[in-house]
């Protein structure tokens, strides 16, 4: 049987920085969108602002809402028992053969026998189990649990706040302003589309 490759659980920071940025088509488009007035710097920058929000949305594209998320750690948990139950009725024969092997196939392990490494095995199975079924309890799903609608949402806040730190205003938000077109077409560059309506755009802004 072919050998699992551990998968890696470390979260530190800095590849949000190695996803793609925005086509050049998308660029240009949105350089159009753009105020007439604002200064070619100016405008550099907030499309700079833009393309590192837009890598940080699309980042959190694949983020699980917090009722898969529930489910997960529930069938984490259940099969962390049912592996526990496995061990629990493990025969001494079985730890017999288990110890006849350990040397050749773990000789790098720590622990200097078979039965220690069942013991660890035991403690450290039992305190997964303990932490996925604390992690299903703070994992409710509710009628909020909208991943999509919160990623434009921020989507939005972020291109306003750039926006807000080169102009030193807030962006418009009303009916034929040029801020809710921009939003509406950096949204079209995520798969799938992120809608950005003008009614979000003016909720988000009018929150701020």
């Amino acid at each position: 049987m072919r050998k699992l490759s551990k998968p890696d659980f470390s979260s530190g920071g800095g590849w949000v920085s190695d996803l793609p940025g925005l086509s050049d088509e998308a660029l240009k488009e949105l350089r159009r969108c753009l105020p007439r007035g604002m200064s070619a710097a100016d405008s550099d920058d907030f499309l700079d602002s833009c393309g590192a929000a837009f890598r940080r949305v699309a980042a959190m594209a694949d983020v699980e809402p917090a009722g898969s998320r529930k489910k997960v750690l529930d069938q984490l948990a259940d099969r962390a028992r049912a592996l526990l139950q496995e061990l629990n009725g493990v025969s001494s024969e079985t730890v017999s053969s288990l110890a006849a092997h350990f040397d050749e196939v773990l000789p790098d392990r720590d622990e200097p026998s078979a039965n220690d490494f069942l013991d660890e095995v035991w403690t450290t199975v039992s305190a997964l189990e303990e932490l996925a079924r604390y992690g299903s309890s703070q994992a409710a799903g509710s009628r909020q649990d909208r991943p999509s609608e919160n990623n434009a949402r921020r989507l939005v806040l972020w291109v306003a706040q750039a926006y807000e730190r080169v102009a030193g205003r807030r962006p418009p938000y009303s009916k034929g302003t040029w801020f809710p077109e921009f939003i509406e077409v950096l949204g079209r560059e995520f798969e799938p589309q992120l809608r950005c309506g003008r009614a979000l755009v003016e909720s988000v802004i009018r929150e701020r």
